[in-house]
């Protein structure tokens, strides 16, 4: 329970930080300044829609896998996403190659710095293995022995699983990082669905996630993305010489 409170409080952390840095673009029109960024209202709502899907939507999901998502598949998703928003905050900064803020200053390293401390954790998440909870009640000492025989069973059963991550903490989560930034490059060539689907399925694979559960998100999470964003918040998407 320790480690999915402290990815929470990060995941919460970054909303936070998305806030501040919203905040910090609208301030200045309390003084009278001009605020507009893109004088157009083309696709305004769409765009509004993807911003609070990445902002809101998708670090309440986040949490409630930390929460709640018990098998290892759900863990895997959650190391994904936590992975993709450290490149985000990263490469968000890039901005200040066209228009340095430096009110920003106070916002987006730390944004930064948090999305890379929550990859690196969600990546330790995946690795351990999942707590065997014992009975609830103090008058169950019967149940609590054979919690404690189970542990050792687990312990174990297990203990190849957790060989096999030994010492690849580090070079798992440069190689997701990079493997993310391939991914946000092949985007616009090979198209958004495609080039999702076949980056869960290589991320999951690095990170030791069953090969049945790899296809079934492979395909039905590209597929959820489709649903929502394209065919109900019309959401325009990158579409390369695929799809």
């Amino acid at each position: 329970m320790k480690r999915q409170i402290e990815l929470s409080v990060l995941w919460v952390l970054l909303v936070l930080g998305f806030l501040a840095h919203t905040l910090a673009d609208v301030m200045p029109a309390f003084w009278g300044e001009s605020i507009v960024a893109v004088p157009t209202s083309a696709n305004s709502r769409e765009l509004i829609a993807l911003m609070m899907g990445i902002s809101y939507t998708l670090p309440v999901l986040a949490i409630f896998l930390v929460l709640w998502g018990k098998h290892k598949a759900w863990r895997v998703i959650h190391a994904i996403l936590a992975c993709l928003f450290a490149l985000f905050c990263l490469l968000h900064m890039l901005e200040w190659l066209d228009q340095f803020n430096p009110v920003q200053l106070t916002i987006m390293p730390l944004m930064a710095i948090v999305g890379i401390i929550l990859a690196v954790k969600s990546i330790k998440y995946v690795r351990e293995k999942p707590c065997v909870e014992s009975g609830a009640d103090d008058n169950e000492e019967e149940e609590d022995e054979n919690v404690n025989n189970e542990k050792e069973t687990e312990e174990e059963e297990n203990k190849e699983e957790e060989d096999k991550f030994k010492g690849n903490l580090y070079g798992q989560f440069f190689f997701v990082i990079a493997l993310s930034a391939v991914y946000v490059i092949l985007i616009d060539i090979i198209g958004f669905f495609v080039t999702t689907a076949i980056y869960l399925f290589v991320t999951m694979i690095v990170l030791k996630s069953n090969i049945k559960w790899n296809i079934v998100v492979s395909i039905v999470f590209p597929v959820f993305l489709y649903l929502v964003f394209v065919l109900f918040l019309k959401v325009p998407v990158p579409r390369g010489f695929l799809l």
